[in-house]
């Protein structure tokens, strides 16, 4: 059984420092950190998203820093995580794949196919553990509609419509929304890049999409040269029955939303995952379940995530939640509703 004992984390902005807080409140001083940087920023990234004067981020958390990324990977790391722009995944996951390190890619796993098949390829051979970070999946929220779209318990679906916006400026308050990469084209920014979770959870639930239809654009007064409004209509067959979804995301809504609605023909589900409360209701009697997760901590899906994640690789085995895999059909879905927008058609994906 492998035991890991060093990650090298690329990018330490705030996703980045995300998991180093995680893997230290988790793990201690057991593994060693390092990091690959480029910026070069000491800002210490707070849970809240507020900053820490006056203490570097490596005397902090006990970090080593590199500003080369051959130096970094000589270093021999277990694990890479690939928490930089999206647009610079694939050229660092493939050096680190090719010197036998596993890999956990924050997603979007890249904003275009370049490199794709052959990073693939590489962890088959190599028998990595590759995962792209969809850690919703890990939600309690979540898991509970997965397991009710199985249990047939809603019945025939009829309808799913889900909201997911959340105001760009109020993400990282420490720093200019406009140099951020979700708000930079070439970096791999925009809605159909970042704001991907719900179209992943969709994706557990029904598999792959037949059909793609996207409409919006950068509709807003931010004048952001991504999108940063989309609606996107997804038809599934599942079971061998249609089902079609309507996805909101956007980058200016104001308190932030994160909104699924199932409509069955035998029961109800409604799911808000800020308010973190899930009801069921029955058409039959009326009668209604209420679940609430409100001890349930945001940082408990990016905990629950890796430690999935470092047990895969000490078992040696594939998760059946995440994987590259995974992460390659929900890009395919991100980039036909992309393709979708851009061309302003319907695109059929399988």
């Amino acid at each position: 059984m492998k035991k890991i004992s060093k990650v090298l984390i690329t990018g330490l902005g705030s996703i980045g420092q995300r998991h180093v807080r995680n893997i230290r409140k988790t793990y201690g001083k057991s593994i060693s950190i390092i990091a690959y940087r480029i910026r070069k920023k000491n800002t210490v990234i707070n849970a809240d998203m507020t900053v820490s004067d006056g203490i570097s981020v490596e005397k902090k958390y006990d970090i080593i820093s590199f500003y080369d990324l051959e130096e970094a990977l000589a270093q021999k790391p277990d694990v890479v995580f690939i928490t930089n722009p999206n647009s610079l995944h694939i050229p660092i996951a493939i050096e680190a794949a090719k010197r036998g390190c596993h890999l956990y890619i924050e997603k979007e796993l890249s904003n275009n196919w370049k490199g794709v098949n052959e990073l693939s390829k590489i962890i088959k051979s190599k028998n990595l553990v590759a995962f792209v970070a969809y850690q919703r999946r890990f939600h309690p929220g979540y898991e509970m509609i997965y397991k009710t779209i199985k249990s047939g318990k809603l019945g025939n679906i009829l309808s799913v419509n889900i909201n997911s916006g959340e105001y760009i400026k109020d993400w990282h308050p420490y720093e200019d929304f406009r140099k951020m990469h979700a708000a930079v084209r070439e970096l791999g920014g925009g809605s159909l890049m970042h704001q991907t979770h719900e179209l992943n959870l969709l994706l557990w639930y029904f598999g792959l999409p037949k059909k793609i239809l996207a409409l919006g654009g950068s509709v807003s007064k931010l004048r952001l040269d991504v999108e940063d409004s989309v609606d996107i209509m997804l038809e599934f067959l599942s079971d061998a029955k249609k089902v079609v979804a309507h996805v909101h995301i956007d980058l200016l809504q104001r308190p932030a939303r994160r909104i699924c609605e199932i409509i069955g023909d035998e029961s109800y589900l409604y799911f808000d995952f800020f308010k973190n409360e899930l009801i069921i209701q029955s058409n039959k009697n009326g009668q209604i379940d209420r679940y609430s997760y409100e001890n349930f901590n945001r940082d408990d899906m990016f905990i629950s995530a890796i430690s999935e994640f470092f047990s895969c690789i000490e078992k040696n085995k594939v998760s059946d939640k995440l994987n590259l895999d995974e992460g390659i059909k929900s890009m395919k879905i991100s980039m036909a509703a992309k393709e979708s927008l851009l061309e302003e058609k319907m695109i059929n994906l399988v």
